[in-house]
């Protein structure tokens, strides 16, 4: 068995599908005290959130950059364990009687449903089938197999957050639709490791909440959240639906309360909103109107309003001013821009692979911190695939196109963008999370709105309405931003107030209703050829920012290889791409 230098242990993390479900199935490696690999099964298979997939192409990638066998591999932290789902079943049954079904589905639900996953959702089974999948991808023995441990899902979403952020201590919480069989749980972290304080079951659940909402403005769940998010501003006080969405949220005694929308079945929850607000469920294609966006106004709100009593509860009973976020609901930039800005709160980090994708990372981290290592902090997410020059330039060559090869590519991005153009930017190794950070993102002019809806409208082919980000480097973010940066600001993750200066010089990149904006600040350290082109934009324009967003074309995962870069270039609206020091031209 191969070991590093020091003779620390290696962690395998995956968040495995199990019986066919579950969603962003991933794997990560920690090697002693530092995250080396961190894979979304996703960008391996190309399909988004992998749903039902077993993360195994995403184990064997982050073997391959790690240059480990499997059998190097010291133990193995699964992101789920079953041993409590028992207490939730008499729930799941409650919730399904409760809901306006036909009886056979009733009777399921009830009778047959609770039997099936008791006997097949249990850790005894998920640990056959991470072994069965493992001996015949791996052409080993079980023998060969390292332990295997069943950890819970959300601490493991908070062990992604509080030990790579840096942190001495900090109030932790993971809040997501549901894991295992809790919705969320509060943690408060030390050097001693984390301790819970309160959790929440299953059907209880501010995420299940948003997902409800989601799915009745007609966007897909566990995916079109952030567009309720960007869809909200547009909305204004409507006092209808104020009153009935205020009626399924309640804060209490340090917990709150969403049964009275979640504690049913998913399409007796969408039914319900139906019933409560006396509006029809959008179909998807339908057009957005007033009163949809009214909706996402006042849902946004609650959710603010839901997780700042949270938070402000529990810092009074903790001695810290820091909060770690992780879970899904921690995508939800302006509610982790409503927590930054409590005054009782010091600094904010939210994990950057926040969703379920993250719990690999969480597993692997929770491993090593029980063998006494100091996780090292996070200072990026470039945890992915790399692809030398020489790879680069032979797909090129057996794609048959004509490219130049430059000395200075940060150098000619600046030059391509200043003049207006839309790049494709692919360097380094890829970024875990769903955020582009600067080696997987297509980037643009922010000076001018009409950049903007180009990259919508063409390139993205998106709603018109959704906004942008910007990259930018830190001395921007003081004249750009109206607070001071927080250690979330790095990801991509935390919303900021725009200066007014910001609003004439970087519209493109602002939300076109209120003015807010989602930046990634860059520092030499954490990407020195993104912080080049910065660099080098500022030389050429007065601005050292600049239009990302995720290299993907609408519906598909981050592209991992350059030949999947290639394949978006030409079906989408983009004028030129950047991989590594390669440029191609339309």
């Amino acid at each position: 068995m191969k070991h590093n230098e020091g003779g620390m242990s290696i962690y395998l993390g995956i968040v495995p599908s199990h019986e066919g479900r579950h969603h962003d199935p991933s794997a990560c490696i920690v090697d002693g005290n530092n995250i080396i690999a961190f894979v979304e099964e996703e960008r391996m298979v190309r399909k988004k959130h992998a749903v039902g997939e077993f993360p195994i192409n995403a184990i064997e990638e982050c073997l391959r950059i790690a240059d480990y066998s499997i059998t190097d591999i010291d133990s193995v932290g699964l992101s789920r364990n079953y041993n409590n789902r028992r207490k939730i079943l008499n729930r799941l049954a409650k919730s399904s009687i409760r809901s306006d079904i036909g009886l056979k589905e009733k009777l399921w639900d009830t009778l047959v449903l609770p039997v099936k996953q008791t006997a097949t959702m249990t850790n005894n089974s998920l640990h056959s089938l991470v072994v069965d999948r493992l001996t015949e991808h791996f052409s080993i023995t079980e023998g060969n197999i390292p332990p295997i441990s069943c950890i819970n899902h959300q601490l493991t979403h908070a062990a992604s957050a509080f030990y790579p952020s840096g942190f001495d201590d900090a109030l932790v919480i993971s809040l997501d639709n549901f894991g295992g069989h809790q919705s969320g749980a509060i943690y408060t972290g030390n050097k001693d490791g984390l301790t819970k304080l309160e959790s929440f079951l299953r059907l209880n659940s501010i995420g299940r909440f948003y997902s409800d909402i989601t799915a009745f403005l007609g966007f897909q769940r566990s995916n079109g959240e952030g567009k309720v998010m960007g869809l909200a501003p547009y909305g204004e006080q409507n006092d209808h639906i104020e009153s009935v969405i205020e009626s399924y949220v309640e804060f209490k005694n340090g917990a709150y309360n969403t049964e009275p929308l979640t504690f049913r079945k998913n399409k007796d929850s969408i039914r319900k909103l139906k019933d409560d607000l006396d509006i029809e469920p959008r179909y998807w294609r339908d057009e957005i109107t007033q009163v949809h966006k009214d909706v996402a106004f006042h849902a946004q709100r609650a959710l603010e309003e839901t997780t700042t009593e949270l938070v402000s509860h529990y810092l009074s009973e903790v001695e810290t001013g820091n909060v770690c976020l992780a879970g899904g609901v921690a995508l939800n930039c302006k509610m982790n821009k409503c927590i930054r800005e409590l005054p009782e709160v010091d600094d904010i980090f939210v994990q950057p692979a926040a969703n379920d994708a993250g719990g690999s990372l969480g597993a692997a981290i929770e491993l090593s911190k029980n063998d006494n290592n100091e996780i090292q902090e996070m200072e990026n997410v470039y945890l992915g695939s790399e692809f030398t020059e020489s790879e680069i330039c032979e797909t090129l060559d057996r794609l048959k196109l004509s490219y130049n090869t430059v000395d200075d590519a940060a150098l000619s991005g600046a030059e391509l963008i200043s003049n207006g153009q839309i790049v494709g930017w692919f360097q380094g190794r890829m970024e875990g999370g769903p955020r582009a950070l600067g080696n997987r993102s297509i980037l643009a002019d922010p000076r001018s709105v009409e950049s903007r809806d180009r990259v919508n409208k063409y390139v993205k082919h998106r709603e018109a309405w959704r906004p942008f980000a910007p990259s930018m480097l830190k001395q921007e973010a003081e004249r750009y931003l109206e607070d001071n940066v927080s250690k979330a600001a790095y990801f991509m993750v935390d919303t900021y107030e725009a200066t007014t200066q910001a609003q004439q010089d970087i519209p493109a990149v602002l939300h076109p209703q209120d003015n807010t904006t989602r930046p990634q600040v860059v520092t030499r350290s954490r990407n020195k050829r993104y912080h080049e082109l910065l660099r080098n934009l500022k030389e050429k324009t007065g601005i050292g920012v600049v239009l990302n967003t995720s290299f993907n074309d609408s519906g598909e995962p981050i592209v991992r290889t350059p030949r999947e870069a290639i394949r978006n270039f030409y079906s989408m609206g983009l004028d030129a791409i950047i991989i590594g020091n390669t440029i191609i031209k339309k």
